[in-house]
């Protein structure tokens, strides 16, 4: 019964840091952003805030999240995947926790004005 369960426990996970190495996400430019840029351009780099509110002075605010650390590796892929062959995919049990622990998210905060250009930046 225990075999069994490894073994199912072998396919499921199979692969996974192959793909998470592999597939990563682009870290943006944030130091590139700066007061005067349009809410496309930012949200053009960005994608859509996670929260948007409207302040006093015909003000809005929007904050958005993003990642950092965790950029696409095809040399860190390919190492897994030999790793996962060479093991039969034991290796699985230590290097999947490994790229789901890499990245740490981040907050931008934006304060547009009445035409959403942007009038301050915090990280």
């Amino acid at each position: 019964m225990l075999k069994k369960a490894l073994l199912i426990c072998l396919l499921f996970v199979q692969g996974c840091s192959v793909y998470m190495a592999a597939d990563g996400t682009k870290e943006p430019q944030v130091s590139n952003f700066k007061d005067g840029m349009s809410r496309f351009q930012v949200e053009s780099i960005l994608g859509a805030p996670v929260s948007y509110k409207k302040l006093a002075n015909n003000q809005s605010q929007a904050i958005y999240k993003f990642e950092v650390g965790n950029e696409p590796d095809s040399g860190r892929a390919a190492l897994w995947l030999a790793a996962d062959i060479f093991t039969l995919f034991i290796a699985e049990f230590f290097t999947t926790p490994y790229e789901m622990s890499k990245g740490e998210t981040k907050r931008l905060t934006v304060i547009y004005n009445d035409d959403d250009i942007v009038t301050s930046l915090e990280i």
